[in-house]
């Protein structure tokens, strides 16, 4: 990016070896020739417009707002992160809404692993209120989950839970107050640790499948945490299937080849290229040029992007967000 001078100070070019100093208000700019992770997603996303209860339309004077109730597909992030853009769950919906950038808020986040319901809005003032709400354990979610092994459904299970987490359990609901931190912030990986944030869940067995030897399971998150449900399992020893990242099992995806294919014959489709508009042919020249997809083809994807973002396992968990 320095060496083609795409990484601009108030629009200046940036050179290597120069000492800056950044000032209050100075502006850095990047070009860089993007690539997106491929999604999963339906030919049109399952989504619901509601309205807010009367109540509080007049209690917190919402005239007009909305929600948009959302069946969100698993492998989809909520909102941009990361290297996903225009491959995320609110840009997606204002291209099919037919809105205009930033006009849906997201009222909180499922990862994007999990699947299910999933609350935006129009209004920025009933997106905060929403988020307010469940910030103050004032909205109780339910997940259900497929997780590996039998769960224990009566006291007499007790045993098949591990004894090195902080649980309860009676008779019928398991719950597990452990601390979760982020352990591996590449690769996003929690666990439980006394240095993290307070992290509370409770779980319930529906049924147990004795030959396929798996449960599925109601989950109840206390706290809100990210992978906190994930991340309990594992420690109980039920870790959710299809997880690869905490069950420690590998996932064989015909997906993966179809991803990586995908993503280097782009680079050869002129027509599929999209560029802003202050960006000059030159910047996207020099873009493509410093880029490593387009450069190395197969192993500068698979260096660009983990499994997960290449559909290679650990992409979509039996997780799904109910009510």
């Amino acid at each position: 990016i320095l060496k083609h001078g795409l990484l601009r100070l108030n629009d200046k070019p940036l050179i290597a070896g120069d000492e800056v100093k950044i000032t209050n208000m100075d502006v850095i700019k990047r070009v860089v020739h993007w690539h997106e992770p491929p999604v999963l997603v339906p030919d049109k996303l399952n989504v619901q417009e509601m309205e807010l209860p009367d109540l509080v339309i007049q209690e917190y004077n919402l005239q007009g707002a909305s929600v948009l109730v959302c069946n969100k597909p698993a492998t989809v992030p909520v909102h941009p992160a990361g290297p996903f853009f225009a491959n995320s769950l609110t840009i997606i919906l204002e291209a099919e809404q037919g809105l205009g950038p930033k006009s849906i808020y997201p009222c909180h986040r499922i990862d994007r692993a999990t699947s299910g319901l999933t609350i935006c809005t129009l209004d920025v003032s009933a997106s905060r209120l929403i988020q307010r709400q469940m910030d103050e354990g004032n909205v109780k979610k339910l997940y259900i989950a497929k997780v590996k092994g039998r769960f224990p459904s009566s006291e007499a299970d007790r045993e098949i839970l591990r004894g090195d987490v902080c649980y309860t359990f009676d008779g019928r609901t398991v719950e597990i107050d452990a601390p979760i931190r982020v352990s591996d912030p590449k690769k996003g990986l929690r666990e439980i640790s006394t240095a993290g944030k307070p992290s509370k869940s409770r779980f319930r067995l529906l049924n147990y499948n004795s030959k396929e030897q798996y449960s599925l399971i109601a989950c109840f998150p206390v706290t809100g945490r990210g992978h906190q449900l994930r991340v309990h399992l594992q420690s109980l020893g039920h870790p959710i299937v299809d997880d690869v990242l905490y069950s420690g099992t590998e996932v064989d995806s015909a997906f993966r080849h179809k991803a990586i294919k995908s993503l280097v014959e782009v680079c050869n489709r002129t027509e599929s290229q999209k560029f802003a508009n202050n960006v000059s042919i030159v910047d996207l020249q020099s873009a493509k040029a410093s880029c490593k997809i387009c450069n190395e083809g197969t192993s500068g994807v698979v260096s660009s992007f983990t499994q997960a973002q290449l559909l290679g396992g650990g992409h979509a968990i039996s997780l799904h967000a109910l009510r």
